[in-house]
């Protein structure tokens, strides 16, 4: 029997354990929903305001060994809704610094923020969400939205800071830094979300199909154009999205081997869109003053692309992960996402995944439209 996670409270320990699953179960629907959301346009099938439910219990109260244990930690107060908490992100409410949260509460808090957003992009409806901040231009939410996901990082480093001074031994670290890497590329590509219209990143970047829909060529010159505008006439946007790709990738090169990070299934494909935003911003940034354009792949004759790929890629990460969000199209000239794009690329060819195989022949593409 489903139990109305309403009404239904832990009698015992056994109860406690029937009815934590299933808040589990439904809060991991919700974050892999979001995610399909987030990550290919797709429509939601759920929302931050249909999830009823409580965060999850501690770590140490889920695995309790027995009832004694249990009973020894378990408190009589329920743990904070899901909804609630996101709606105190949003309002920067106090609340946020009186819980105690751990890494999986605030990736299900991270989540249902990137739903918010999902939400008001697909169904326009910031004013559910936002009340009067969602008023005026375009970009209100958006800057609403983007303090809010700033102020769960600093929850998250704070946790991520406990943990890290918890661990003694190299083989608990080092799982620790792929996680934290992978938790960090979630965050960025909420950033990613916020400001760009993932949709058309994919086509204009020559994806075939998006989620089984196969792209049609006004389609495709729909999106290019639309891309277009973005990169010229939302600088700042546009700007902000390039550097969190820069930063997520830069991390991903200083703290995991190959791309490794502990098999968490989502970074991936943050990192695809990361790679798809950064060749955006480049590559129209670049379009408006050939003068400008910084993909020169040869030297003295020698094609250098396939041979110094990981040597272009470290330096435009390293030029644009070192700017600010508002600076990181000064220096231009100087960037070549190709690099990264066929680096990137190798990588997704060794995950075993039919979506990344695809997102491994459109940065393949990317390298050729050049």
């Amino acid at each position: 029997m489903v139990p109305d996670l309403r009404t239904d409270r832990e009698k015992d320990w056994k109860s406690f354990a029937y009815i934590e699953q299933y808040k589990r179960l439904i809060l991991f629907i919700f974050m892999w929903d979001t995610q399909n959301v987030s990550y290919y346009s797709f429509m939601p099938s759920m929302s931050t305001q249909s999830i009823q439910v409580n965060l999850p219990c501690s770590k140490e109260l889920w695995e309790a060994k027995d009832e004694d244990t249990w009973k020894a930690i378990t408190s009589k107060s329920d743990h904070p809704m899901i909804n609630t908490m996101v709606k105190d992100f949003i309002e920067d409410g106090g609340n946020i610094w009186c819980e105690t949260l751990d890494s999986l509460s605030l990736s299900f808090i991270l989540h249902g923020l990137m739903s918010m957003c999902n939400d008001m992009v697909h169904f326009h409806n910031q004013s559910i969400y936002l009340g009067n901040a969602a008023q005026g231009d375009d970009n209100n939410w958006r800057c609403r939205m983007t303090a809010a996901l700033e102020l769960w990082k600093t929850k998250y480093d704070a946790c991520a800071m406990g943990a890290r001074q918890t661990i003694d031994e190299d083989s608990s670290l080092h799982e620790f830094r792929q996680e934290n890497v992978a938790f960090l590329a979630l965050y960025h590509t909420a950033h990613i979300v916020v400001n760009a219209d993932i949709r058309h990143l994919q086509i204009a970047a020559g994806a075939e199909a998006i989620f089984g829909h196969v792209v049609t060529s006004t389609e495709r010159e729909e999106s290019i154009r639309a891309v277009r505008e973005w990169v010229r006439l939302s600088p700042e946007s546009a700007g902000h999205a390039a550097w969190h790709s820069a930063q997520m990738i830069r991390e991903g090169l200083l703290n995991l081997r190959n791309w490794k990070a502990n098999g968490m299934f989502h970074y991936p494909w943050c990192l695809y869109l990361g790679v798809l935003t950064t060749w955006a911003f480049v590559y129209f940034s670049q379009e408006q003053n050939d003068k400008r354009r910084g993909c020169h792949h040869s030297i003295d004759g020698e094609d250098i692309l396939q041979t110094q790929s990981k040597a272009l890629m470290h330096q435009t990460i390293s030029n644009m992960a070192s700017c600010t969000p508002a600076t990181i199209g000064r220096d231009l000239h100087r960037c070549c996402p190709h690099g990264l794009a066929i680096e990137v690329a190798k990588y997704l060819k060794t995950v075993r995944w039919t979506a990344a195989f695809e997102a491994m022949k459109v940065l393949e593409g990317i390298v050729d439209m050049e």
